[in-house]
C-alpha cells in the first residue's frame, strides 16, 4: 500500500464510495469537488490502478477499488475504535508498576498522557 494513503485520504475514499458522487462526497467533507477529484486522481495515478469508474450516470467502485474501499473502512473503524471504547470518566490506562512519563504520577492514572508509558521498573 503506497505511503501516500493517508486517514485523510481513507476518509475521502470512504464517502465517494458511500455517495457515488463526488460532489456530495466534497459537501460532506467540507471540500470543494476538483479539490477532492484531484487528490483521488492522483493516488490513483500513484497506485496504478483505478479506484472508481467515472462516467455521465454516477460513479462506481472499481473492483481493484472494492479492496481500498475496504481497506479504507477496517482501517478508520480500527482508529476510532479506541476513542469510542475509552470511559467517560477518568480510569487507569496502564498496569500498577508502570509510571507515567509526563508527570510520573501512580495509579490512577489519567487519559493526559496516554500512549508515554514506560515498562515496569
Amino acid at each position: 500500500m503506497s505511503d501516500s494513503l493517508e486517514f485523510r485520504l481513507l476518509k475521502y475514499i470512504v464517502a465517494v464510495a458511500e455517495t457515488s458522487n463526488f460532489t456530495r462526497a466534497a459537501e460532506r467533507l467540507f471540500l470543494a469537488q476538483p479539490s477532492l477529484s484531484k487528490q483521488i486522481r492522483d493516488l490513483e495515478e500513484e497506485i496504478r490502478f483505478p479506484i472508481f469508474d467515472r462516467s455521465r450516470e454516477g460513479v462506481r467502485v472499481t473492483l481493484a477499488g472494492e479492496m481500498i474501499v475496504a481497506y479504507a473502512k477496517e482501517t478508520l473503524r480500527s482508529r476510532d475504535e479506541p476513542v469510542s471504547a475509552r470511559p467517560s470518566r477518568l480510569t487507569c490506562v496502564v498496569p500498577m508498576k508502570a509510571r507515567c512519563l509526563g508527570c510520573w504520577c501512580r495509579p490512577p492514572f489519567c487519559w493526559q498522557h496516554h500512549g508515554q508509558i514506560l515498562p515496569p521498573s
